[in-house]
């Protein structure tokens, strides 16, 4: 019966598997608290060969049960969050009155005829079934009747307050922006559409684009507050406004955002708005001239705020997976440095292989004098052993496999993390470090941890291509690479605990850049 009131949506490319992990609940806001729930779930599939599965409730349900008419994400910015987080499926369960009389034992029995799942992982003020009657004690209980294992997190405090999507509404429309970002765990954003307006930012010589929000999404209190707006490949700082223009005794609500630095006709583009600081409330001005001394004062404020953190950017993932075209990428957008930590891996590969040398002390002796030394262009990146250029010659799938086991020996790994590490002092900005630890060892309190992947077959075309290769015999190399990587006893090869995960199988590098600069500017 249940089955007919799911939508199922597979949010990537990957590998189907045959058996399940899976969650249930509204998830509204993707909070810190979900976040851990559902990386958990990640990790468990992940490391168990299983789908990842998410049960979630579409908007009518959640008005009909919580009263909700406003959310925190759209459904489709959930899938899209949902995706990022590595989860599988999303299942949305339509509001019916059949649906909500089921006991607990129906609603988990009709779950189990639809995906046999092995693990179920819920917050421990789970509730379901008729009158929400259904608690963690209940679902043990079935989990013992009908096999499967219960996996329940505590509720998580900050700042000794119980974090829930309910407290994040009421901090939102009272415009306590940090609050929000604390438990949320990322800056809150809009997305939407610019549209014609009355120009009237214009005549008081502060042009403003008009946005028409996506979605029944919770607008954050009136005021003015300063922020990030992303328009197609490109984000400027900018001047958000939110309110009823009281100065010119307007009465619905509009959402406009000043754009710094930027006068291109954009009529029709569609946007995401990022929210980083609340500047002031709204205000009714006696007059013109005074709202235009007003918006001055808070476009200088804006212009003074300089970022002085230096941000770290980590990259992840399987060969064959993009993952250092992409880095690159993202790295001459933000005008960060970059570094191919794989790039050290292979350079010591080949320089064993090279020079023949067969035990841990003889690489040692040489690597310990700091042979290697790399460059970034905003372009290339080129590394040298001696003046030797390795940067083409340590592609091969041959060397790939000799940085493996080199990798595998953890006195070399230490040697080339603390390289990285000492790689940080000659860095202003920001970092985009690329390879298969840097988020797990390297930097593990990064800004942001990414993880690329892609399905096999599509790892092996790129590859194959790359290296003029046989595709048969590059999916085998990557198989036997893959389960060697995550066997290795130090370092092994998997995602980070709080990372992002970019499917890169039906995604240009150019796609999956759009991604991670919204991912940054909210995590930033």
């Amino acid at each position: 019966m249940l089955e007919n009131y799911i939508s199922k949506i597979k949010l990537n490319n990957l590998e189907e598997k045959k058996e399940y992990a899976i969650t249930i609940g509204v998830f509204d806001g993707v909070h810190k608290g979900h976040q851990l729930l559902l990386k958990e779930l990640r990790n468990i599939a992940f490391e168990n060969n299983l789908n990842s599965i998410v049960f979630s409730f579409d908007d009518n349900f959640s008005k009909n049960t919580k009263k909700l008419s406003e959310f925190l994400l759209t459904n489709k910015e959930k899938e899209e969050f949902l995706s990022l987080l590595g989860i599988d499926y999303l299942f949305l369960i339509k509001f019916s009155p059949e649906v909500s009389r089921l006991s607990p034992e129906e609603f988990i029995m009709e779950v189990l005829n639809i995906i046999p799942f092995k693990y179920i992982l819920i917050g421990e003020n789970f509730r379901f079934g008729y009158q929400r009657s259904g608690d963690v004690n209940t679902l043990k209980n079935l989990g013992s009747l009908y096999n499967f294992d219960v996996i329940f997190f505590p509720l998580l405090l900050e700042n000794n307050e119980i974090l829930s999507s309910t407290l994040i509404r009421k901090f939102l429309k009272e415009g306590k922006l940090e609050k929000v970002k604390e438990q949320l765990g990322y800056n809150y954003f809009l997305k939407g559409k610019i549209i014609e307006g009355e120009k009237i930012g214009r005549k008081i010589g502060f042009p403003t684009a008009n946005i028409k929000i996506y979605g029944k999404k919770l607008l954050p209190s009136n005021g003015i507050y300063k922020g990030k707006i992303i328009i197609e490949d490109k984000f400027y700082t900018s001047a958000i406004y939110i309110g009823t223009k009281p100065t010119f005794n307007y009465k619905h609500k509009t959402l406009e955002v000043h754009i710094l630095d930027h006068n291109e006709e954009l009529v029709g583009k569609e946007v995401e708005i990022i929210f980083e600081e609340f500047i002031r409330e709204e205000k009714k001005f006696p007059n013109i001239e005074a709202l235009r001394l007003q918006i001055s004062k808070d476009i200088e404020y804006i212009k003074g705020k300089k970022e002085e953190n230096l941000y770290i950017i980590t990259i992840d993932g399987p060969a064959g997976s993009g993952k250092t075209t992409i880095a690159r990428l993202l790295a001459k957008s933000l005008n960060f440095n970059y570094l191919d930590s794989g790039a050290l891996y292979r350079s010591v590969g080949w320089l064993a292989r090279e020079k023949n040398l067969t035990s841990e002390d003889e690489i040692l002796e040489i690597i310990k004098e700091k042979p290697f030394r790399w460059t970034w262009d905003g372009e290339n990146c080129k590394i040298f052993y001696n003046e030797k250029d390795l940067s083409n010659v340590i592609r091969t799938d041959e060397i790939g496999n000799e940085a493996s086991k080199v990798g595998s020996i953890p006195k070399i790994r230490e040697i080339l993390t603390l390289w990285q590490r000492e790689y940080l002092k000659k860095i202003k900005k920001g970092l985009v470090i690329e390879g298969r630890d840097s988020g797990t060892v390297v930097f593990p309190s990064a800004t942001l941890k990414l993880y690329i992947t892609a399905n096999l077959k599509t790892r092996a075309e790129r590859r194959a291509k790359e290296l003029g290769e046989n595709l048969e015999k590059i999916i085998k190399s990557i198989k036997e690479r893959d389960q060697r990587d995550s066997e290795r006893i130090y370092s092994p090869l998997k995602i980070p605990k709080d990372a992002f995960l970019i499917d890169t199988s039906n995604l240009s590098p150019k796609e999956a850049l759009l991604k991670i600069i919204s991912l940054f500017l909210k995590a930033k």
